[in-house]
């Protein structure tokens, strides 16, 4: 009888965190020209041309493809600059940050926050797309969950 009534109360308890897990969250981002920072957890792809920086890369799997001119090490990533190319992250705590034209960002992930300045437009789920800021001393922020 003891059994029955543990294994549901450890059913009942399963059920509940599954019910309470957090959803995964989709943010799209496409931009002519300005300035992307990222940080968050799960699948990330940044992409476009200018100056690149990758931080707390060491929880990461990180593939970058395309060119770029000067590495410069840092203690844990690195600054591309020059860069042209495609940045594709999986993994846990990831800053990435990009400054140039031709950018976009796609995060698949519970948690995240972003922001961003210049010329383009984001989307959070299925929200309507929101503006960049234009403003070199203002951005548009986003945290989620």
């Amino acid at each position: 009888m003891r059994a029955r009534w543990l294994a549901s109360v450890l059913a009942a308890s399963l059920a509940l965190s599954l019910l309470s897990a957090p959803t995964a969250q989709r943010l799209e981002a496409k931009g002519s020209r300005g300035w992307i920072k990222f940080w968050g957890d799960g699948t990330v792809e940044i992409s476009g041309r200018g100056s690149l920086t990758i931080k707390d890369a060491s929880r990461q799997t990180l593939e970058i493809k395309g060119k770029w001119g000067e590495m410069k090490k840092l203690a844990d990533g690195a600054e591309y600059t020059d860069f042209e190319g495609k940045v594709h992250s999986v993994g846990m705590g990831i800053f990435m940050e990009l400054r140039g034209w031709d950018l976009a960002l796609s995060h698949r992930g519970v948690r995240g926050k972003a922001k961003f300045r210049g010329e383009g437009t984001v989307t959070l789920n299925d929200a309507p797309p929101q503006a960049w800021v234009d403003d070199p001393n203002e951005w548009l922020k986003l945290e989620y969950p």
